[in-house]
Parts: C-alpha cells; structure tokens; sequence
C-alpha cells in the first residue's frame, strides 16, 4: 500500500474535500506520511481566477519531483481534467463530486478490507488543529455572471444532518471541539431529512457534548434567514459573527454580475 500526502488549493470546502479522500485513503489502509517522504500525493485543485489554475497545475508539476504518483481533483479538474492528465503519465485526474472522487481514488490505490468480516483496516486520523471545517453543503444556483463556480461543482445541493452531526462527533473524539460550518452556498442550507435551516443545524451542532464553538464561513446576504440570526442570538456556543461578502454597492455593476 503506498504511503500519501494530502493538499488542497482554494477556499475551505477544497480543504474539506481534501479531508474527505485523506479519509477514504486511511480507511483503505494507506499510511499518511509527510509531503517529501509520499509515494502518492493528492492534491485538490481551484479554478476560481485563472491565477488559481495555474498555481493548481505547478503544484501538480513540484509534486512530480518526489511522489510516484499524483492524483488530482477539484474545481480545476473538473473544469478541465485533459490539462492535468497532459502533465505526465503519472498524473491521474479524478472528475466528479468530493465523495465520489474520494471512493474513486480509494478503489484506484486498492484497499485492504475485509469484506467477508465487514472489517476495516483503519488507522488513526489525528486532528492536526483544534478547529474542523466541517462541509454541510456543495454546490451554487446563484449563476452570477463572472462565477465558474456552478460548472465546476453543479447545483445547490445539501448535506443530512444526520452525517452533520455524525462527522461532528467524530472529530471531538480526534480533539476537535471547534466546528466550522462552511459550503459553496451555506446559507442555502436545508436537512433533505426534516427540513432544517443552517441556524437550526448550528444549535443541534452546538449541543453535540465535547463541542465549545460553532462558526460560520462566508455566508450571503440574501441567505441571512431570521432562524440564523436567532441561532446566534440565543446559542452561546455559537459565535456571533458573520462574514458577509459585498462586491459592489452600484446597482446597475450589481445587475451586470448576475448579483441579487
């Protein structure tokens, strides 16, 4: 089993889906090993400026000094994944959404499960830090103007609240008790399972025992709901501040972007 490294380019779901086949990986057995010593480096991409591709395809080509092996995936890789497989023989591109891509790439370096006792080869997954970016949510319908962002990762859509608060628990017991809620388009959030608003899933996240904070990435203002502005209001482990991002205050640049 070859010994990895993981590495992401971009925003903080690029780090969480990095962490989601830094899992996949550990779970099929494989040892995490620092950068310079991996036989097999993953590396998930951004494509938001072009500036970030081109950083995403050098990381790639530095990676080549040391790993036998790159994987890529992400943003960039699904925009256009004919530009990273041309790289080198070597360079294998993974196309499609985080858990999909994750499993893929598990599949692809082989694993070492027991399927006949339902075993998993499992090793440790130390927390690096105190704070988990924990994705509740993928995806944008917004489709302004200038933003590659629906291409690459597709429509709104979100997470169970039940896997929520499943990873939330996992990463107090590897000594994480601050959590941070982040997504393409997070204020979009709704449970598929009971309906919950991202506010609603901050209160239950907050009461999940060993967790002292919850924050909240960047969030629009149009999806700043009254349910949020509660959660923050009442739940004192909830941190109340918000990120809201503003790219004009001109209406008529606003309606040239796409922007509500």
């Amino acid at each position: 089993m070859p010994t990895f490294a993981v590495k992401f380019l971009g925003c903080k779901v690029s780090q969480a889906d990095a962490m989601i086949a830094r899992r996949r990986l550990l779970e099929a057995g494989h040892k995490e090993v620092p950068e310079a010593d991996a036989e097999l480096h993953v590396i998930n991409t951004c494509c938001i400026t072009s500036e970030a591709e081109a950083k995403s395809r050098h990381a790639v080509r530095r990676s080549l000094k040391t790993a036998k092996e790159v994987y890529v995936a992400g943003c960039a890789v699904n925009l256009n994944a004919g530009r990273f497989a041309d790289i080198a023989p070597n360079v294998t591109p993974f196309v499609g959404t985080a858990d999909d891509v994750a499993d893929s790439m598990a599949d692809r370096s082989g694993a070492c499960i027991d399927l006949e006792h339902d075993v998993l080869a499992l090793q440790p997954e130390q927390a690096s830090r105190t704070r988990g970016f924990v994705k509740v949510q993928d995806g944008c319908d917004c489709r302004c103007a200038y933003c590659i962002i629906p291409t690459v990762r597709g429509s709104a859509r979100s997470r169970p609240a039940t896997a929520v608060l499943d990873e939330v628990r996992r990463r107090v017991e590897q000594g994480q008790p601050e959590m941070v809620m982040t997504g393409i388009s997070v204020g979009d959030y709704r449970d598929p399972e009971r309906g919950l608003e991202l506010g609603e899933l901050m209160v239950e996240v907050a009461r999940v025992p060993g967790v002292e904070r919850v924050r909240l990435s960047s969030v629009e203002v149009i999806h700043v709901k009254d349910s949020l502005l509660d959660a923050l209001a009442t739940e004192p482990k909830i941190c109340p501040h918000l990120h809201v991002p503003m790219q004009s205050g001109d209406d008529d640049v606003l309606r040239a972007m796409g922007r509500h």
